[in-house]
């Protein structure tokens, strides 16, 4: 597909917020979001006539960033990864389950803080799967990995998600009957978490799509 920088501006405008949250969410630094976000966009525009169909556009974007990431890691000196075999297959994931409510329909400060002390890899496949709403297909192919690896990092991930939950968080259901967790009292609820207000939550109700 074939774009002028006119016709390319409305995908940035659409993209931008989502995208930056999770290079956020992946990078943990504002300045350094700022610039990996950026330079995605440029080699998006760039290289869209690339691109066969529209509707491939949200995950090759993704795509484009994350490896962004990946290189910051690795001029970090950060960039040795976990490594997972890729013969365990798990079973798909579940339906929703009470850290899928309340990461993909609640999405309260304390959550996202606690999404944010997971190690990278859990957050990012998190963060793409049950907040953006991604399909594993495109969660593996956004992170470069086998469909059977990203299941094995969804399951781990939302297993220690879980698992930080139950330590730093109380948990209620609100007036609209929606579950909501709050960090425990005397808990210093931001440390290790991404920066909040560089992190904008997600609308209540339904994971973001488009």
């Amino acid at each position: 597909m074939k774009t002028t920088p006119s016709e390319f501006y409305p995908l940035f405008e659409h993209y931008h917020d989502r995208l930056r949250r999770f290079v956020m969410v992946t990078v943990k630094d504002a300045w350094i979001a700022d610039d990996i976000l950026q330079e995605a966009f440029c080699r998006a525009q760039q290289r869209i006539d690339a691109l066969a169909q529209i509707q491939q556009f949200r995950a090759w974007l993704f795509r484009i960033a994350y490896r962004l990431c990946l290189d910051h890691f690795r001029q970090a000196g950060r960039g040795k990864m976990e490594v997972f075999n890729e013969e365990a297959i798990l079973p798909a994931p579940a339906p929703p389950s009470v850290e899928k409510q309340l990461v993909q329909h609640q999405m309260s400060l304390c959550v996202q803080t606690q999404v944010g002390r997971l190690p990278q890899n859990y957050r990012t496949v998190i963060w793409l799967f049950d907040v953006l709403g991604f399909t594993l297909q495109e969660t593996a192919s956004i992170l470069d990995i086998s469909l059977e690896n990203t299941k094995v990092r969804l399951h781990r991930g939302r297993r220690k998600l879980r698992g930080v939950l139950k330590q730093n968080c109380t948990f209620a259901r609100d007036a609209r009957d929606v579950l909501v967790c709050e960090p425990r009292p005397g808990l210093d609820w931001a440390a290790g978490g991404p920066c909040l207000s560089e992190v904008l939550p997600v609308a209540p109700g339904k994971a973001e799509k488009g």
